[in-house]
């Protein structure tokens, strides 16, 4: 698989995220990639390392996801590798890399753990990679009703007759009841 090409999957499907304790020097960065296809999954797999597991379940309603995940300095290793083809995910790439600074084997950290400075530093790359997964996208523009009977609203439950009222709710019931015994 190209690198591009795994760029633009991650960049589509994937997530990047600091996990854990961050006071305790527990705190760990993982890559995920979920996607309904697994057999392009364990190509990933096969060419970066990692683990392919089941992310949930397939029911009536929705198709078996999967997830390829990634740890620690081999997640590092797949960012710097696809980093010059990201887009979306870029500034998020570099704040993994500077977290991924901050770690150290548990036998080097000072008795009690990471300095302060550390734990502020972590905290502060946590917050900014948070921020940055909270994107606002503007609103659509609201068009302006051309005529007066335009601008009124439809009240179409005063056109529904109770015999379709029942059968809307019966069908409902059974999509419902469907979609829970699939699970």
């Amino acid at each position: 698989m190209e690198n591009a090409y795994a760029a633009g999957l991650f960049d589509g499907e994937g997530c990047i995220s600091i996990c854990g304790p961050l006071q305790r020097g527990g705190a760990n960065l993982r890559v995920v990639l979920g996607n309904t296809y697994k057999p392009i999954l364990e190509q990933l797999k096969a060419q970066f390392g990692g683990s392919v597991g089941l992310g949930r379940r397939a029911t009536v309603c929705r198709l078996t996801l999967w997830q390829w995940t990634l740890s620690g300095d081999k997640a590092v290793r797949f960012l710097e590798i696809v980093f010059p083809y990201l887009v979306i995910k870029k500034e998020q790439a570099q704040i993994a890399f500077e977290f991924q600074k901050t770690k150290m084997p548990r036998w080097k950290h000072p008795r009690g753990g990471p300095s302060e400075t550390v734990i502020v530093l972590r905290d502060s790359l946590f917050r900014n990679m948070r921020r940055l997964k909270k994107i606002d996208f503007p609103a659509a523009p609201k068009k302006e009703p051309e005529t007066k009977e335009a601008a009124a609203p439809v009240n179409r439950a005063k056109r529904l007759t109770e015999e379709h009222k029942a059968n809307i709710s019966a069908g409902l019931r059974r999509f419902v009841l469907h979609c829970q015994l699939g699970q």
